[in-house]
């Protein structure tokens, strides 16, 4: 063998060692699936893409080389899903198709909560469990986000009570980018409720609260315009209410409270500084009840206005801020029901030190209507609220709420107070199961119901995938 013809061999064999592992499944050239082959033979600062696991790089800028025959970036790098096979992730990053690798993800999830409690209120005391079960699914794509979840509550007192569901809720929510300007969204939800004969609201004749089926639909859509933005929204409710069965074993009606609400708002907010934007928030409400009122004499069906204008700002993402002050007036269809108007008013405020604490404050006042039963069409009500957890490390959450409200009733001579507190911990004892304690204190007077305090000590135990 002459000397050209040994240095084509060597060449030969040279290049073959360099190309060959890349076509198999890893790069080891077994075919295999095994992506753990050639993990420890890789130094942990590998750069070849083909070769490393996308999810694991730890690519530095010096020496990442762009050639036309190299053209996944950094940028494509990261963009590329983490659920892609690696033998599928080879062979379009060899074909130079990474462009068209799928860029959406759809995630399953399912979790299962077991709460055990002790209640002490104006009924006595008592324990109870509550089992719930939630499973969820999301969808992403380039463009939008997609949410759908779904959750039980199954309820039992160990005296007295049966087995039976306290709440059923449907969920859907999603977001989309239209383009650069405008974003878009819609939502759905249904919810079934049964209070339990305990809830403080309840009166003492109440032998089984009735169930209660509501739905909403909105939707949502915002453009920017430089430094403005404007958002339009609109919205569609329906609640329906079953009947209630007395100590008497009679039923009474609750159809009156039976109502359909329609709604448009329109919201712009002009941006003043990087921290600071001013806002100003209109919204139309249509409510229309099924039916008369017999304690009113009148049907409810009313007409809402409110008008809002007011600052936010956030700095940091530290601390966020808002508040606002407007008026508001409701025009009920019958003759025989006065309009109420009011001020207005709504203050919150946001804080996170970026080492786990979390604060949040605000302070409000809302105009609705009335339940009939209590013979008032409208109820002005003001709350306040604190809330605040703490990461104490990556398994421990420590929790800490209190909040007050006062409201009275246009057309009675009635007041409302309630106050609340509590404090609760999370630990996360593994990937798959989260337990948790809480303590909560409440308390309701009213001028008909006197004044109910409830107690309620609770342990849980989350299970999920």
């Amino acid at each position: 063998m002459n000397l050209q013809k040994k240095h084509n061999y060597i060449a030969v064999i040279a290049f073959a060692s360099l190309t060959v592992p890349a076509f198999g499944a890893d790069g080891d050239g077994s075919g295999s699936d095994n992506s753990d082959l050639l993990r420890d033979s890789l130094a942990s600062d590998c750069y070849d893409v083909i070769l490393c696991n996308p999810t694991t790089l730890t690519p530095k800028t010096k020496k990442t080389k762009i050639t036309a025959n190299n053209p996944a970036t950094l940028k494509t790098i990261d963009l590329v899903p983490n659920n892609i096979p690696t033998s599928a992730l080879n062979a379009a990053l060899l074909n130079e198709n990474v462009q068209n690798l799928p860029s959406s993800a759809t995630v399953y999830d399912w979790s299962i909560s077991l709460r055990g409690s002790f209640i002490k209120d104006h009924n006595g005391d008592r324990f109870e469990i509550i089992a719930t079960p939630n499973i969820s699914l999301s969808h992403k794509n380039r463009n939008a986000n997609y949410n759908i979840g779904a959750s039980a509550s199954l309820f039992k007192q160990f005296e007295g009570d049966d087995y039976r569901f306290s709440g059923v809720n449907l969920d859907f929510n999603s977001d989309y980018i239209l383009n650069r300007e405008m974003r878009a969204t819609l939502n759905a939800n249904i919810s079934i409720d049964q209070s339990s004969l305990n809830d403080p609201s309840l009166a003492t004749t109440t032998a089984l609260a009735p169930v209660s089926i509501s739905g909403q639909i909105d939707a949502s859509a915002s453009r920017e315009l430089g430094r403005f933005n404007a958002e339009l929204r609109g919205a569609i409710r329906r609640n329906v209410n079953g009947t209630t069965k007395l100590v008497d074993n009679s039923w009474q009606d609750n159809s009156a409270m039976n109502n359909t609400g329609l709604e448009i708002g329109l919201r712009g907010s002009q941006e003043l500084t990087p921290i600071v934007s001013a806002f100003v928030d209109a919204s139309l409400n249509r409510n229309i009840y099924d039916n008369i009122s017999s304690s009113l004499g009148a049907t409810q069906s009313s007409t809402s206005y409110a008008l809002r204008a007011g600052i936010m700002g956030s700095w940091r993402d530290t601390i966020s801020a808002q508040a606002s002050v407007g008026y508001g007036l409701t025009q009920y269809d019958s003759a025989t029901l006065d309009d109420v108007p009011g001020t207005l008013f709504d203050v919150a405020l946001g804080y996170k030190n970026g080492n786990g604490l979390n604060l949040n404050a605000s302070f409000s006042n809302n105009i609705s209507a009335a339940d009939p039963s209590f013979g008032a069409s409208t109820k002005l009500d003001y709350t306040t609220s604190l809330n605040a957890s703490y990461l104490i490390n990556e398994w421990l959450t420590a929790r800490a709420n209190v909040g007050a409200g006062w409201a009275h009733y246009v057309g009675i001579d009635d007041i409302e107070r309630t106050i609340s507190a509590g404090v609760g911990a999370d630990y996360k004892f593994n990937r798959h199961t989260n337990l948790s304690a809480d303590y909560s204190y409440g308390s309701l007077e009213t001028t008909t119901l006197g004044k109910r305090e409830n107690h309620k000590f609770e342990l849980g135990v989350t299970f999920s995938r």
